[in-house]
């Protein structure tokens, strides 16, 4: 008979229980379905990736005649990583740098940086040109903003 018998299992249940807070936490921090929203009065009513694209990396700044806005996130998150891999193939970190010595050289006028969900379907619903990402969640019951391109769950 062992001296400890409970001692034998501590480990396996602590091991389980790391494991499943693990997958928890995870789960909580994949990004799912990003999607693309404009001001109504934007005259499209859809966007490839590759206007998207144009539009943040300052390549196309009208569109039908309205200035485009693009919207950002002040503190990133997995939206931001999410949207800014499958628009431009870079993390927020160096695309906020590649902006940076954008506007160093003359290059143009980055996105606006806001601090959440929230700011972004504010700013779209109040200002014609602006256009941002937001988790398709998020737009549960929301009418004042149009949704112009999904990107799947990575």
């Amino acid at each position: 008979m062992r001296a400890f018998p409970h001692r034998s299992r501590a480990p396996w249940r602590a091991g389980l229980l790391a494991a499943a807070l693990l997958l928890l936490w995870a789960g909580k921090a994949r990004a799912g379905e990003i999607v693309v929203v404009a001001n109504p009065a934007l005259p499209v009513d859809h966007l490839t990736l590759a206007e998207v694209k144009s539009i943040y990396v300052g390549e196309m700044t009208f569109l039908g005649g309205v200035k485009l806005d693009p919207l950002d996130y002040s503190h990133g998150g997995p939206a931001a990583e999410a949207f800014f891999a499958a628009v431009v193939g870079m993390d927020p970190p160096h695309f906020h740098g590649w902006w940076v010595k954008q506007v160093f050289h003359g290059g143009g006028i980055p996105p606006l940086m806001v601090d959440d969900v929230a700011e972004v379907l504010r700013m779209v619903a109040a200002e014609p040109g602006a256009i941002g990402f937001v988790p398709a969640e998020s737009l549960a019951g929301v009418t004042t903003v149009k949704r112009l391109l999904s990107l799947p769950a990575p």
